[in-house]
């Protein structure tokens, strides 16, 4: 999408601008009339694929382990440790799972919708350019409202974003993986501090026990960043795909010749 960056762009005048360029590409790869096969092909890159669950479901389960490992560094109170950044990672973490979880939910609707709306919608873009009383453009237009409702999760045509994984929570976590790659949950020494340090040269001093701790923190922390991502993605297609189907729309409430 050349002006579709986030979640939150998405509205009926960003969605003209475009579908110029995209009414362009569909005639050339899909053209009219419209097979089954052509529009799943064109319209798959949207679809829900086995590997975003998966991913998405080990960063949830992976999140309250993650939660119990910060916890009880937290409850040592070891001078190792900086406690405003072990309450930082805590906070980033409590983010995460109301609004994966609703992700999942969502991606698993999606997920058991897809075949049959390609059935679906071969159906009505093939018979809308012969539209032409009042009464069926009613009965198409509800068409459309129901594949809308579906993939942007509300009557508007806007997509709702604001209980499952947005931008602020890529941001946030994507940040505690970038902190916990510089040992941010370590307490750095005045000294260390003047001097600029950087984590390869104080982990030296770090007992190995401690840094195997923190270790497979990060590495959670890897994986739930992975299925956060993953998640955002999915919505991102959302999008997009809402934005293929008004240029479709667009194009075929005209004879495409």
């Amino acid at each position: 999408m050349l002006y579709l960056h986030s979640l939150s762009h998405l509205t009926p005048k960003a969605a003209e601008v475009e579908s110029v360029p995209l009414i362009r590409e569909i005639k050339q790869k899909v053209g009219y009339p419209l097979t089954e096969q052509k529009l799943k092909e064109h319209l798959s890159q949207f679809f829900i694929i086995e590997d975003d669950l998966n991913k998405m479901e080990l960063s949830l389960l992976l999140v309250e382990p993650t939660l119990e490992l910060v916890a009880k560094l937290a409850e040592e109170k070891n001078v190792l440790h900086e406690p405003a950044s072990l309450v930082r990672a805590k906070q980033v973490l409590d983010e995460m799972p109301s609004a994966l979880d609703k992700n999942i939910q969502f991606a698993k609707e999606i997920a058991a919708w897809q075949e049959g709306f390609i059935k679906e919608a071969v159906q009505v873009f093939d018979a809308l350019p012969r539209v032409s009383t009042p009464e069926e453009k009613i009965a198409f237009n509800n068409k459309f409202n129901e594949f809308f409702q579906m993939i942007l999760r509300t009557q508007e045509f806007t997509f709702s974003f604001w209980d499952v994984v947005h931008e602020a929570h890529v941001s946030h976590i994507n940040g505690l993986l970038e902190s916990l790659n510089k040992g941010f949950l370590f307490h750095y020494t005045l000294e260390e501090e003047l001097k600029k340090l950087e984590f390869e040269q104080i982990r030296r001093r770090i007992p190995a026990e401690r840094l195997e701790e923190v270790e497979k923190i990060r590495k959670n922390v890897m994986a739930i960043k992975t299925g956060i991502n993953r998640s955002y993605q999915v919505n991102k297609r959302m999008v997009d795909l809402a934005v293929y189907l008004y240029s479709y729309i667009k194009w075929l409430s005209h004879p495409p010749l």
